[in-house]
This record gives C-alpha cells, sequence and structure tokens, in this order.
C-alpha cells in the first residue's frame, strides 16, 4: 500500500479532503419507548392494527376485520395517537 487515502470507487480525494480526519461516533441517544399495551391501536408497515397481547417484547397485532394474526417486535410498531 501506498499510504494515499482513496474514495470507496477508487479515486483519490480532492486536495480539501485529503487531511481531514473522519468523523467520531457520537453517542446513541435513546428515545423512551411508548408503553403499548392491549387493546391499542397500532400502525406497522403500511397496516393499522389493533394490539391483542404484549409478551416481552413482542405483540400480538390482529388486522380489523380479518383472522389474520401477526407477532411482532414492539420496536417496530407506532402507537396511534386517536
Amino acid at each position: 500500500m501506498t499510504g494515499r487515502v482513496r474514495l470507496p470507487g477508487g479515486e483519490q480525494r480532492k486536495a480539501s479532503q485529503k487531511r481531514s480526519r473522519p468523523a467520531t461516533l457520537s453517542a446513541a441517544v435513546l428515545m423512551p419507548a411508548i408503553l403499548i399495551g392491549a387493546g391499542d391501536r397500532v400502525r406497522w408497515s403500511r397496516h393499522t392494527e389493533i394490539v391483542q397481547r404484549v409478551v416481552g417484547d413482542e405483540a400480538d397485532v390482529r388486522q380489523d376485520g380479518r383472522n389474520t394474526l401477526w407477532r411482532l417486535p414492539v420496536a417496530q410498531l407506532t402507537k396511534v395517537l386517536d
């Protein structure tokens, strides 16, 4: 290796970029989770459903008017505020 830092595509960096330092990692900011319980309306992907029960970090979600049941991670659900 020649010691030259190149871009991922193999091109050389511009003169103004050669002496720049990589960004430091910032600490992740954790947002408090909104508590989701049985009977709450939640949004997942493009669907809006009702939570049937919550077990640990997973929730059983039933679609309105259908007999479809999904077991989803609570982190993927967004609570719908009425």
